[in-house]
């Protein structure tokens, strides 16, 4: 009777590679496509299905794993907590379940997934790199394809919301890291996401994310005076970048937001588009 020998070590890290590569394929696409690419939501539909099952076979105990651990285990209660207020609201109201369904989907995924068996390295990289290709893209919609509004093919608000999502985790290992690689991928980042929300038109979003990318800031630095005002240096900064390379787009926005309080003033009850 042969007995199985164990694989070069070369092999077990391309073999490593792959499996992670498998395993991380429904955040890839969700990262690089469904926020950047036109119908492409089928492909996450059917791919979550084939990763939860094969971790289900491979990877039984994850999902207790990951229910016991102290850093997913806040977001899977809250998912959790989500799902049943929206389900609720569906059988109660009528309301669509479309969200309940997706966010069902995702946090099987989630807690299927053995999140040990893959890098912090490989998800930081992923989502830098996602960052980038998300102002990539809203730079070809807005200079190559005379889009005003990036985003519209798929719908600005989520888009915009996408866009804020990874400026503040770009921000967020720009603070955070040590090496001086990471810090300047963190940093285009940054640039790019920044760049893409403010292309996105997006009024409410872009009112909020310096707010909290000035808590986050003053959360990752330490507690002093200077550091505090070198935060509010920071943020003013990307502000003002920001305005000077749109200011005419950023200006008729902001007209239009007084224009509607002024109607609002002289009676329209209509609500404005703030969040537009």
């Amino acid at each position: 009777m042969t007995i199985a020998q164990p694989l070069p070590a070369p092999y077990r890290a391309e073999k490593k590679f792959a499996e992670s590569l498998f395993l991380l394929s429904p955040l890839i696409v969700m990262l690089f496509s469904i926020f950047n690419i036109v119908d492409t939501k089928w492909i996450l539909s059917r791919l979550i299905p084939v990763v939860c099952l094969y971790c289900m076979v491979y990877y039984r105990n994850s999902g207790r794993k990951n229910w016991d651990n102290p850093t997913l285990k806040p977001l899977l209660v809250t998912s959790f907590a989500a799902l049943i207020y929206f389900t609720f609201m569906h059988i109660t109201r009528g309301d669509e379940f479309g969200f309940s369904r997706t966010l069902l989907t995702c946090l099987i995924y989630i807690l299927l997934v053995p999140w040990n068996r893959i890098g912090a390295a490989s998800l930081r990289y992923l989502l830098l790199g996602a960052a980038i290709f998300c102002g990539i893209n809203a730079g070809y919609e807005y200079f190559a394809m005379s889009i005003q509004r990036v985003g519209i093919a798929t719908n600005p608000i989520p888009y915009a919301l996408f866009c804020a999502t990874l400026f503040l985790i770009s921000l967020y290992y720009l603070l955070s890291e040590k090496s001086l690689v990471t810090k300047s991928v963190a940093g285009v980042g940054v640039m790019f996401t920044l760049t893409a929300l403010v292309l996105t038109d997006v009024r409410g979003v872009l009112l909020f994310v310096p707010v909290v990318a000035l808590y986050l800031i003053v959360r990752m630095l330490p507690a002093s005076k200077r550091y505090y005002g070198l935060a509010l240096v920071i943020v003013s900064a990307l502000a003002a970048v920001g305005y000077m390379a749109f200011q005419e787009k950023i200006d008729n926005r902001i007209q239009v937001t007084v224009n509607e309080f002024k109607a609002i003033s002289e009676g329209n009850k209509k609500p404005p588009s703030v969040f537009a």
